[in-house]
């Protein structure tokens, strides 16, 4: 990913009429066919599993919601890739065999805590990325609350005008894991799929 993404940031910055950093070029061409790739393989694993709208909504939410929040990554793009398969098809199993009983609590609880985080943590650093400039965090709480309002709204009216239930339980599940993501629970689980990754390299190296 990293070499096709030097190629085409080359290939893109020789034949620009301006002048281009070819560097930061790359990193925005990398993370845009990291997260292509990501879809397409999540779309793929979600057909094998008969749950692909349900999966597809959590992941579109949560990706979004993340645009905004920010949070902790693997230390390895494939590492992100087979943990992010895993998470969304457990996620969009649930989504699709559980309705909500008690959508408007269900609702309050996501909106509370992510208001919470929204005002006190939004947006997360991650290693690769630090954002110190006071006015991009500024814009970046204020998507993070448009983002969360509008999938809300939207879940209420598939539940309740659509009666689409699992389209609504996987917004408000997609809303609810990448706010667990920004708590020490969710970074330890993604920190588990590095340590994991990492002792099987070391076992594949050593043979």
């Amino acid at each position: 990913m990293n070499y096709l993404a030097k190629r085409l940031a080359g290939f893109l910055a020789d034949n620009s009429s301006r002048s281009v950093h070819t560097d930061e070029l790359r990193y925005g061409i990398e993370i845009v066919l990291g997260a292509l790739l990501q879809i397409i393989l999540v779309a793929i694993a979600a057909v094998l599993a008969g749950i692909l709208k349900e999966t597809i909504t959590v992941m579109l939410t949560a990706f979004l919601y993340r645009r905004y929040t920010g949070g902790v990554h693997c230390e390895k793009y494939y590492r992100c890739t087979v943990s992010t398969i895993f998470t969304l098809l457990i996620i969009g199993k649930a989504a699709a065999m559980f309705t909500i009983d008690y959508m408007w609590v269900s609702m309050t609880l996501v909106l509370l805590l992510s208001l919470y985080l929204i005002f006190t943590v939004v947006p997360v650093d991650n290693p690769v990325l630090t954002i110190d400039d006071p006015m991009q965090r500024r814009k970046m709480k204020t998507g993070a609350m448009t983002v969360l309002l509008t999938m809300l709204t939207v879940s209420s009216l598939l539940i309740i005008k659509f009666q689409l239930n699992s389209f609504g339980t996987a917004i408000l599940l997609g809303l609810f894991w990448q706010d667990i993501t920004l708590f020490r629970p969710g970074i330890i689980y993604i920190h588990a799929w590095d340590k994991l990754f990492g002792t099987l390299e070391h076992l594949l190296e050593r043979r």
